[in-house]
């Protein structure tokens, strides 16, 4: 199970009730006419085909239902989830009809890293942004080829990179993210000459672990079921294993080494948001949007759904509202600033 993996650990951040039974029909028109008057745009911050890709397709059907609309997805991957909270500011209409999708720790560390850089100018301020909830809540797993002979354990894979410094590559999907945060703080604890090199989304990444590109890739535990058959896990972040079955079992990587990690800033939630100035000029229409969001992620039906997938999948929903995903990013903001030094010295440009 989840058990609530960002309300118990993940920046300490507090919670808000869920499970709106609301329909969009219910809450009235905007005062400017009936919504969703077009096609509703989901702009998908990574690549096709990831874990956060995939959970917006689980939940789409539903959440048509609930909203009487129809969605469409945009890409627009890249530059740390910069590309497409840019797109969103930027180049999308303020009348509530587009919708952001992203992880809360890549926002809160894209904004972290922008204010550290003199000379870059942040992409987005947090006034700029109101939030519609989180859905899926998941933690960080290292995985290894399924057929690699040279280690097949974490403690196998640290004494492996302890006797050959610089030959290891780690890769992560994305330079400032928090898979990039796992590995650095593994590297740091242990003082390992290892690299990690940074790929744009987990499709790439994951496809340059199978093609030996790569040895190793932290991931979370849903976002890379895709090759679980393929790859093994060797280490969970996180202080007990509740996914045994999906994880090959992986010990905590803090029990497993005699480390004392913070399992926190690598824990993800699947976050969804839109413009201050969308939820400011229709506020009808944005307390639509998170009605039916949360209806939707709360439905019966659509857990149901997850079922039909296997009997794992229902286990990554973590629905929350509004306000508890404004204080993750906020906190995670905050958290991420402390770490931009470390980020500058282990990932490669």
């Amino acid at each position: 199970m989840v058990e609530n993996l960002n309300r118990r650990k993940f920046l300490q951040v507090g919670s808000v009730a869920v499970g709106a039974t609301a329909l969009a029909g219910c809450l009235g028109d905007d005062d400017d006419g009936e919504f969703p008057n077009r096609t509703l745009q989901l702009v998908n911050h990574y690549s096709e085909g990831g874990g956060l890709d995939q959970n917006f397709r689980e939940l789409q059907p539903f959440w048509e239902e609930q909203i009487d609309g129809t969605w469409s997805q945009t890409y627009q991957p890249g530059a740390g989830t910069r590309n497409g909270i840019s797109y969103m500011i930027n180049n999308t209409d303020p009348d509530m009809h587009s919708v952001g999708m992203l992880d809360g720790v890549s926002m809160a560390s894209a904004r972290a890293f922008d204010v550290a850089d003199d000379s870059r100018e942040p992409v987005f301020s947090p006034e700029q942004i109101e939030y519609i909830g989180t859905l899926t809540a998941e933690t960080t797993i290292i995985r290894i080829r399924e057929d690699e002979d040279r280690f097949s354990d974490i403690n196998g894979f640290v004494e492996y990179v302890q006797d050959n410094p610089g030959e290891v590559v780690m890769g992560s999907s994305g330079p400032t993210n928090r898979f990039s945060q796992a590995g650095i703080q593994l590297i740091d604890a242990l003082d390992l000459d290892m690299r990690i090199v940074p790929f744009d989304g987990g499709g790439p990444v994951e496809t340059a672990l199978l093609q030996e590109e790569v040895d190793v890739i932290p991931r979370g535990v849903y976002n890379s079921r895709s090759i679980e058959d393929d790859s093994t896990a060797i280490a969970m972040y996180w202080d007990e294993n509740n996914w045994p079955e999906i994880t090959n079992d992986a010990p905590p990587i803090n029990d497993a080494l005699g480390l004392d990690l913070e399992y926190g800033p690598t824990v993800g939630a699947n976050v969804y948001y839109t413009t201050a100035e969308a939820a400011e000029n229709h506020p009808d229409r944005y307390e639509t949007m998170v009605e039916t969001f949360e209806a939707a992620g709360t439905s019966e039906d659509y857990l149901a759904s997850l079922d039909e997938v296997d009997e794992f999948e229902r286990d990554k929903v973590d629905v929350q509202g509004s306000e508890y995903a404004r204080n993750l990013v906020e906190d995670g903001i905050e958290t991420y600033s402390d770490f931009v030094p470390l980020f500058q010295q282990y990932v490669e440009d």
